[in-house]
C-alpha cells in the first residue's frame, strides 16, 4: 500500500501490450495491495540449446587466482566468498565502486585480480561507472558484469564501458567457471599465487558451506 505506482503503471502497460489486463483485488493500509492481471502467451518449445557444451559443464576453476567482486549486497559477496573457496582462489570484497577502485590504485601489480565480477546497480558509482575508471587504472584486467537488467540497453551500456561480458542473475556456478577459465587474463609465473601472495587486509578464505544453493 502507498509508494508512487511505478510498477504497477509498467506492468498495466505490458499486460495490455500482451493483450490482457489489470486489476485491483484489495488495498489498504496496514494490509498491502494484492492485484491481478491477464496476459495472452504461446507455449514455447523447450530451449535446444544451452550456452555452454555438455562437455565443459564439468570442468573446474583453475586454482589459485585472485578474483574481485564489487556489489553493494552483502549476501552476493557472501555467496561469491563461498564459491571462491571453493574453488582454492583467493577473493577480493568490495561493496562500492569508489573503493574498489581505491584498491587498485594502489595494489602492487603482483595483488591486482586476475578477473573482476562486477555488480551494476550500486549506489555513488554503478557498476559501468567503476568498470570505466578500472580500466583507466589497468586496461588489461578482465570485468564481468552481473545483473538482473538484461535488456540491450543495459548489455549495450556494459559494453560500453569495457566489460568483457555479462551473466544474469540468478547466475549458476557452471557460468562463473566458464567466464572465468574465458576471459581471465594470462598471468606470468612472476604473478602466481605462490609468489605474489595477497595481504591479510585483502585476503579472503572463508569455512567451506557444503550443500550451499548457488543459483543465487
Amino acid at each position: 500500500f502507498g509508494g508512487t505506482g511505478i510498477g504497477l503503471a509498467l506492468v498495466k502497460g505490458f499486460a495490455e501490450l500482451m493483450g490482457g489486463a489489470t486489476g485491483c483485488i484489495s488495498s489498504g493500509p496496514g494490509t498491502g495491495s494484492t492485484f491481478w492481471f491477464t496476459a495472452l502467451t504461446q507455449v514455447a518449445e523447450a530451449p535446444r540449446e544451452v550456452w555452454y557444451s555438455e562437455e565443459d559443464q564439468d570442468l573446474p576453476c583453475p586454482q589459485g587466482l585472485k578474483l574481485m567482486v564489487v556489489d553493494d549486497t552483502k549476501m552476493n559477496l557472501e555467496l561469491m566468498k563461498i564459491l571462491i573457496n571453493r574453488w582454492n582462489c583467493f577473493g577480493m570484497y568490495f561493496e562500492s565502486g569508489p573503493d574498489a577502485v581505491a584498491f587498485i590504485q594502489t595494489a602492487p601489480e603482483a595483488q591486482l585480480p586476475d578477473l573482476t565480477f562486477m555488480d551494476f546497480h550500486m549506489p555513488v558509482m554503478d557498476g559501468c561507472q567503476a568498470t570505466a575508471a578500472l580500466l583507466i587504472l589497468k586496461p588489461d584486467m578482465p570485468i564481468i558484469g552481473l545483473t538482473a537488467d538484461v535488456t540491450p540497453e543495459c548489455h549495450s551500456k556494459a559494453m560500453q564501458s569495457g566489460m568483457q561480458a555479462v551473466l544474469p542473475k540468478p547466475y549458476k556456478e557452471k557460468q562463473l567457471i566458464r567466464a572465468i577459465r574465458q576471459y581471465m587474463r594470462p598471468r606470468t609465473e612472476a604473478e602466481s599465487p605462490e609468489t605474489a601472495p595477497l595481504s591479510e587486509a585483502k585476503r579472503t578464505r572463508p569455512p567451506s558451506l557444503t550443500g550451499a544453493v548457488m543459483d543465487a
